[in-house]
This record gives C-alpha cells, sequence and structure tokens, in this order.
C-alpha cells in the first residue's frame, strides 16, 4: 500500500483506478513489396518477398500484454496513385506463418484459433490524380474484438488483394488500424 491507503503500480497494469471506458489509439504497420511489377491474381497474398517473406506486425494494439479491445476503424493506403484495387486484411492474434508475396492466399484451418477476423476495404482511390502521390481506403464500419497473445500487445496481419492488378516496383502499403484499448 502507497500513501493514504492507495495502491502504488508502476508501469501499465490492470491495477489503475478512475478511468471508465477504453483509450482509443491509432496504430501502424506498413509492407514494401518487392521490387518487380509482376502481376497478382485475383485472391494473392501481397508480401515483402516472395522467396522469405515476413509476418507484419502491428505493436501497442493493446494497452497492456495480452490485453484486449476493439478495432473501430481501418484505413489502406499506398504511394501508388494508380492502384485502385480493392483488399483484404487477415488479422491475427498470434504469429502465424508468412505468406510469400504472389502466392494465393490460403485460409488455413489451424489458424482457427489465432485469426481475429478480416477486414474488407472497398476499390482505393486518389482524390486529386494530378496532383496526389498515393491512393486509399478506409473502413469506419468495424467493431471487430480482440486479446493479445500472452506476453505481446502486437496484433499480425497479412494483405492479400481482391482483384487482378500489375503493381509497382516496390509499392508501399500503410495500415492504420483505430483500436479502443479496453
Amino acid at each position: 500500500m502507497g500513501v493514504s491507503g492507495f495502491l502504488k503500480t508502476t508501469g501499465p497494469s490492470e491495477s489503475h483506478i478512475g478511468q471508465t471506458g477504453g483509450t482509443i489509439k491509432r496504430v501502424y504497420g506498413s509492407i514494401i513489396r518487392p521490387n518487380d511489377t509482376n502481376a497478382y491474381s485475383a485472391l494473392d497474398c501481397i508480401n515483402d518477398s516472395a522467396d522469405t517473406p515476413t509476418l507484419p506486425s502491428i505493436a501497442g494494439c493493446a494497452r497492456v500484454s495480452a490485453g484486449a479491445g476493439y478495432i473501430v476503424f481501418a484505413s489502406l493506403k499506398t504511394n501508388n496513385k494508380n492502384n485502385t484495387a480493392r483488399h483484404k486484411i487477415h488479422l491475427y492474434a498470434q504469429q502465424v506463418t508468412a505468406v510469400a508475396d504472389n502466392a494465393g492466399f490460403p485460409i488455413l484451418f489451424a489458424n482457427k484459433t489465432k485469426k481475429i477476423g478480416e477486414i474488407t476495404f472497398s476499390a482505393m482511390a486518389t482524390e486529386n490524380a494530378s496532383s496526389s502521390d498515393s491512393s486509399g481506403t478506409q473502413n469506419t464500419d468495424l467493431l471487430m474484438p480482440f486479446e493479445c497473445d500472452t506476453g505481446s500487445t502486437s496484433l499480425y496481419w497479412l494483405l492479400e488483394t481482391l482483384d487482378a492488378r500489375t503493381p509497382v516496383a516496390q509499392e508501399e502499403f500503410h495500415l492504420t488500424l483505430g483500436v479502443d484499448q479496453s
């Protein structure tokens, strides 16, 4: 016990007084696809490598390790202003095997307890094509619960294209999630 009978804590914990409701926070992740222009088929994975892909993560989704919350909005942006494809983000609470760039996206039953959900985005668009250098889309109609893995505040994600398209070399994708941390 601390001064005047109050419990003293250090750092983030579940022992706190005075907060009602969660805390909305923006968290970010990004990938840069390979230095090629190999066309994607619909339902292919977009990732950083065709040979040794990594699993992108987004740190700080939960307030504390193994914490929980809700994803309340998501936006996806790219530095390719001509990208008008639809995309889907697959979100996981635990690490899964990364999928190679330009490979068909597998839905694996083995990941059934790791996957927290999917976010489908409408077609990307560029607001002012003559002066813009990017394209984007967002989904604000979300209330997706999540719980991070033991010892982690991160979520993991994989990007899938829903439309066939030809990318630009080293196209960058930036994912923003709005999380309500409980």
